[in-house]
């Protein structure tokens, strides 16, 4: 055990599987996992989003049970850059600014330039992009039923739903920097483009086309979700692919196509150039869940947990080159 910047590591040198991808230059040799500081008195905290390049971490710290209160944090390079205490929950998203998006309860808002704000209109934000437009869902009333989801997106002139055919429900989960959004309408996996144009995703061979897909994170060209298993996709060839390394879940991508999920065996899996690297574990929680990796993939971000519940832990991955 050593101590790097005030986080608790441990290591794990992987050179010799990132070496079989493309050569030396393909990848960090070696990586530490370490538990990130946390207020006075948190009882358990979590790792929610990233910038693109990884730096700044955002979560939520709980202080306290009874009642049950909390703060919402930044981490910027291992260290805590800020509470957020009028926040009412935690930053789910963060833009390269560092501006932030989150909702609880019907009730969302943005982080920018340090102050929170209420986005208007009841809806779930779900993550900001670049230009600060936010996406997410409202729910509709129905005659005779519940209420329905219904994707929609933020912006300067207010909420305005997204289109969708046949009046389909659906949500947006993401939205890339070129304002490029994704989600899922109806059974499908779907893209809302900033020309307008919008439609769904193929799906990868053999998945059937009533089978439920969706589209759950974007960066830059590349797509990652769900459609009968974890999938790939890459929207200028318009293929699909099943990531059968990450049997569980494919849980954050990057620039390079570079993915990080749950594979057959416990722990934090990335796909490093279509080779499969198993990150560090924590050395005393057995869960991990990951929800970031860096644009040049030399820091992940997650939440180590167990159980009982009240176990979580946030955590960051450092890998050398």
């Amino acid at each position: 055990m050593s101590r790097a910047s005030g986080l608790v590591v441990t290591a794990l040198t992987v050179a010799g599987v990132f070496g079989q991808a493309t050569g030396a230059s393909a990848g960090p040799a070696a990586c530490e996992i370490g538990e990130l500081p946390t207020p006075a008195g948190t009882v358990a905290a979590t790792v929610d989003g990233a910038t693109p390049d990884g730096r700044t971490l955002t979560g939520f710290a709980i202080t306290g049970l009874d009642p049950v209160d909390g703060t919402a944090v930044l981490w910027r390079d291992g260290a805590i850059s800020r509470t957020v205490e009028d926040a009412p929950s935690a930053l789910l998203d963060l833009n390269s600014r560092g501006d932030g998006a989150g909702a609880a309860n019907g009730h969302s808002w943005v982080y920018r330039d340090g102050v929170v704000q209420d986005l208007p209109g009841a809806g779930t934000a779900t993550a900001i992009g670049e230009s600060g437009q936010v996406v997410g869902s409202r729910l509709e009333p129905t005659p005779n039923g519940p209420p329905v989801a219904v994707p929609v997106v933020w912006a300067a002139d207010g909420m305005t739903d997204l289109p969708r055919p046949g009046g389909q429900t659906g949500r947006a989960l993401d939205i890339a920097a070129d304002g490029t959004i994704v989600g899922e309408l109806g059974v499908d996996a779907y893209t809302w483009r900033p020309d307008g144009t919008h439609g769904p995703l193929p799906r990868p061979a053999g998945v059937p086309p009533a089978g439920k897909a969706g589209a759950e994170r974007i960066t830059g060209p590349w797509v990652i979700g769900y459609a009968g298993g974890p999938v790939r996709w890459h929207l200028p060839d318009g293929t699909a692919e099943q990531v059968g390394e990450l049997q569980f879940s494919v849980d954050a991508v990057n620039e390079r196509g570079w993915m990080v999920g749950e594979g057959a065996n416990p722990g934090a899996l990335a796909i490093i150039d279509g080779q499969p690297v198993q990150l560090p574990p924590h050395p005393g929680l057995r869960g991990l869940r990951l929800v970031s990796i860096s644009s040049d993939g030399t820091t992940f971000g997650g939440t180590a947990y167990d159980r009982p519940s009240m176990s979580e832990r946030p955590v960051q991955w450092r890998c050398g080159p």
